[in-house]
């Protein structure tokens, strides 16, 4: 609210009295499970970096939604992403090309506790907002402040019980409170620094169009809400030096356009208005084969595998909801998934089916369990069937390969197992106790996998069921969801890089979630049991080995029926006017160390400052 500071503000002044903690020397890297950053404090560069890339041209880029507002922090409105990524710095610099890695940026050196439960950052005395005036301590507990309050849940619980003080100008200190795992501390180091003085009389819960304050290596040069946004290279950087930010945004200009419409996203790119092109969809792709082929090599592609955790992705069940209690009705409804069928006939085979909580990730159970797994699944005997004793879990639909019929069969004698039979006069699904139907709709905030689930609804409503997808926004989807006002929901659950107390809110029952239960309603003594091995787990062993039994008791329980995704990033660019960086195992696209072939090519089009 212009005009009056706001009530969190005068938090940005105290400086908590946090006690000292003996912590290791203080380095100039943080690596969230205690091993050794690649990079020595004495290394000049990322080694894929080209400090002699020109450094005078225009990037050409589109985005596939509008946005309403520049504050990506918060629930309210639509933000664009590279607000996050070019506007702000933070204590830390996450590496692009390794696990769990944080190099010194405003901070100079993290100083952490053995446990990772605390740190101090020392911060560098050049460190400076776009406005010249130095980024202190205070500007840092103060972010921590209003994230608290106002930003979006993940930094709400992050910094929960955290206490994060500044005995002095360029001394940071935070303590968590509670037992956390490494990746927290992580967090907060590449949490976003704000400008305490520039946010003093505004309201930051927010949403704004007034292009805010930032320290990082580009400005907002131009701003037409819903159409285009224009970022302009910050001459006078003042990180550019230093390691991490060496080599990097090569481009003088970032001009975003807003394609609304997919297709015309594709087209604009085919035509030359773009220079770069995310292949989300090789359905769309597919359709410019053609036009790559005649472009006589100026289109190329190129492919990144994924190297992050990418979790479970899919449609939940409420278990609040009494018909999907019982496991037979959640396998059921799952064998008719007719996924294969999609990704060969409508998604061109691009995609894998999610198979694992833990996908991508040395945490997945994506083998038989060892003799040991099996000792301890055998305390629970309800919550593993036979076959999960010595094969890995595949989706319900997959574990019964030879059709639609066959598995049409069997979805329906679960059923009628569990107490559903059709209607002899509609032929509508229903409950033979008490004559309640299976209809239901599947909430979502994206249309993304409307395929998917068309071709499951035209199976279901083969035995009498009629299921709807309801697309919302994103901030009525998260009300519905904390709510859990809710039939089944589509839902993506990326873990951390060191699964620990984050999956007891996720999947926790009620005797060990700290608010009484998780928002599905999953309340399994197994998954309870492993969840409390992993939180006490001693080592990388203990806790791998906790979280693949956790990741199996999730499995066969049902909870989802699996979606799909890409286990890469692919782009297509015009090789005249872009370089990318070649792939690589353990990195990604790194796009912000790409650069064009020659200087002075895309005029900035009149968008100066």
């Amino acid at each position: 609210m212009a005009g009056r500071s706001p009530t969190w503000w005068p938090f940005a002044l105290v400086l908590l009295a946090i006690p000292a903690i003996a912590h290791a020397s203080p380095r100039h890297a943080y690596v969230a499970d205690g091993g050794a950053p690649r990079y020595g404090p004495d290394a000049g560069h990322y080694e894929f970096a080209n400090l002699s890339a020109p450094r005078n041209c225009t990037l050409r880029r589109s985005m596939s939604r509008g946005f309403d507002s520049l504050n990506p922090w918060i629930v309210k409105g639509r933000s664009p992403l590279s607000v996050y990524n070019w506007l702000y710095d933070s204590l830390l610099a996450e590496s692009p090309s390794e696990r769990m890695t944080g190099y010194a940026l405003v901070a100079e050196s993290i100083d952490a506790a053995p446990d990772r439960q605390s740190a101090t950052f020392r911060m560098r005395p050049e460190a400076r907002f776009h406005d010249g005036r130095p980024i202190t301590s205070a500007d840092v507990v103060f972010t921590a402040g209003v994230f608290r309050k106002h930003a979006q849940p993940f930094w709400r619980t992050l910094l929960r019980h955290a206490e994060v003080g500044a005995p002095d100008a360029r001394t940071v200190r935070i303590a968590f409170g509670r037992p956390v795992d490494g990746m927290s501390l992580l967090a907060f180091g590449t949490m976003p620094i704000l400008p305490a003085h520039y946010w003093r009389g505004r309201d930051f819960s927010a949403t704004t169009l007034e292009p805010p304050l930032g320290s990082g290596p580009y400005r907002i040069a131009k701003i037409e809400p819903q159409r285009r946004l224009v970022w302009r290279r910050v001459d006078d950087y003042w990180a550019g030096h230093l390691p991490v930010r060496r080599g990097a945004h090569n481009f003088a200009r970032v001009a975003y356009d807003v394609y609304l419409d997919a297709t015309t996203e594709l087209v604009a790119f085919l035509k030359g208005d773009t220079d770069i092109y995310e292949i989300r969809d090789p359905r769309r792709w597919a359709t410019a084969a053609d036009r790559v082929s005649a472009s006589g090599g100026r289109i190329a592609t190129v492919s990144y595998d994924a190297w992050w955790p990418m979790g479970m992705n899919g449609f939940f069940f409420n278990l609040r909801d009494d018909r999907f209690a019982d496991i037979r009705v959640r396998q059921a409804l799952a064998m008719l998934m007719p996924f294969e069928w999609v990704n060969r006939t409508m998604l061109m085979g691009g995609f894998r089916r999610t198979a694992s909580y833990f996908e991508n990730s040395v945490y997945a159970a994506s083998r038989p369990p060892d003799a040991r797994e099996r000792s301890s699944m055998r305390r629970f005997p309800d919550a593993f069937p036979p076959r999960a004793y010595d094969t890995a879990f595949v989706p319900a639909d997959a574990a019964l390969p030879d059709g639609a019929r066959r598995r049409l069969r069997a979805a329906t004698a679960l059923l009628s197992r569990a107490g559903w039979e059709p209607d002899p006069t509609t032929t509508r699904l229903r409950r033979l106790r008490d004559g309640r139907r299976m209809d239901f709709a599947a909430l979502a905030f994206s249309n993304s996998q409307e395929a998917l689930f068309g071709a499951w609804s035209a199976q279901l409503r083969r035995i009498g069921i009629d299921a709807r997808l309801r697309v919302t926004d994103p901030a009525s989807y998260q009300a519905k969801l904390a709510k859990g006002d809710f039939e089944l929901i589509y839902r993506f659950y990326i873990p951390s890089g060191i699964p620990g107390r984050d999956q007891v809110r996720l999947w926790g029952g009620a005797a060990i979630h700290p608010d009484g239960g998780n928002g599905l309603g999953i309340d399994n003594p197994a998954v309870d049991h492993f969840l409390g091995k992993l939180v006490a787990a001693p080592d990388r062993a203990a806790r791998v080995r906790a979280a693949r039994l956790l990741d199996r008791a999730l499995q066969w329980g049902h909870y989802a029926v699996p979606g799909f995704q890409s286990r890469h990033r692919r782009y297509a660019y015009h090789a005249d006017r872009v370089v990318p960086l070649p792939p690589r195992p353990g990195r990604g696209a790194a796009l912000n160390f790409w650069w064009c072939p020659t200087p002075d090519i895309n005029p900035a089009d009149g968008d100066q400052e």
